[in-house]
């Protein structure tokens, strides 16, 4: 018998899957975004015991906003990335980029804007919480962390528009056309 109460990492990972689909998938599609169109798009299980998600949204200046979200075995964390792009020629509905290879907006350079979606520096020295399970002794430690976290997600994914506007304020978007290739 243990002293304190352990769950395995697998039924944790299960608890972080069930979160984002109950309260961050919802939070992000009122605001627009919905399961990415690209044909090699994850969306669920993945290869490697976790779970992948990918989804999108278009604005009205052509610009491409994509959401990686990955909850891996081992790992205590729901990570969250986001990267935009503006598209050339311009896209009129994310429904036409249904069946295109996405890959290339993965790739570098490409990938040099991903950021993940995490308080500004500084705040999570000073304590802000972040998308993670943490510290828990007894099972209603446990049930406290995870309750935490599901009104954490749901907080900031119901408000992505900040983490857009920070991620505007040090990046500037790749101009790519509708296959990610870079546009000069």
């Amino acid at each position: 018998m243990s002293l304190f109460y352990s769950v395995s990492q697998k039924e944790l990972k299960e608890e972080r899957n069930r979160i984002f689909l109950e309260k961050g998938l919802p939070a992000l599609e009122k605001q627009g975004f919905c399961k990415s169109p690209f044909s090699n798009a994850w969306f669920g299980k993945d290869d490697i015991g976790g779970y992948s998600y990918e989804l999108c949204r278009l604005t009205n200046k052509s610009e491409l906003q994509i959401i990686e979200v990955d909850i891996c075995l081992g790992d205590n964390w729901i990570q969250e990335h986001l990267n935009i792009f503006s598209l050339s020629p311009k896209c009129q509905t994310i429904e036409s980029l249904s069946g295109i290879d996405g890959l290339q907006f993965q790739l570098p350079p490409n990938s040099r804007t991903r950021t993940r979606l995490a308080p500004p520096r500084g705040l999570i020295l000073a304590g802000m919480p972040q998308h993670k399970i943490g510290g828990y002794l007894t099972r209603k430690g446990l049930s406290k962390r995870l309750s935490k976290l599901e009104k954490l997600v749901e907080s900031d994914l119901s408000d992505i528009q900040s983490y857009v506007s920070r991620w505007h304020s040090s990046n500037v978007p790749l101009k790519t056309n509708w296959d990610g290739h870079p546009v000069t």
